[in-house]
């Protein structure tokens, strides 16, 4: 089943980086991490706005104006995925500790640089002009 919404961060790919078990092609993904996967989507769309690329075509003299397609590059995708699983493990520590094992507390980081450099986003932002 083709993902109606944001295609290019595809259910199976998500499936695929959570490693979730007993998922196979075509299903649906748990309420949870669809949810996920929509919010991230919807972040990098937002935030990426230089890779909304407009169709214009010109048919005979006549230009037609299609829908704009957000189509990201390789790594804009991997960051997005990476960002599905920390929102997904962030699910599990609200308080954003993993675990607390013999050395103390693991926490699940809120800020993750390699997510901000494959996105482009935060300290690895293109400049905006004000």
């Amino acid at each position: 089943m083709a993902d109606q919404v944001a295609p290019w961060l595809a259910s199976d790919e998500v499936a695929a980086q959570l490693k979730l078990s007993g998922w196979t092609a075509g299903d649906s993904l748990p309420a949870n991490v669809e949810r996920h996967r929509l919010a991230t989507a919807a972040y990098v769309e937002r935030a990426r706005r230089d890779l909304v690329v407009p169709a214009v075509y010109d048919v005979d003299g006549v230009t037609v104006l299609t829908p704009a397609t957000f189509t990201p590059p390789a790594d804009v995708v991997d960051g997005a995925l990476l960002m599905v699983g920390r929102l997904v493990a962030r699910e599990g520590s609200p308080q954003g500790l993993a675990s607390f094992g013999e050395f103390g507390p693991a926490a699940v980081i809120r800020s993750d640089p390699d997510v901000e450099r494959l996105l482009g986003v935060g300290r690895y932002g293109r400049p905006v002009a004000l």
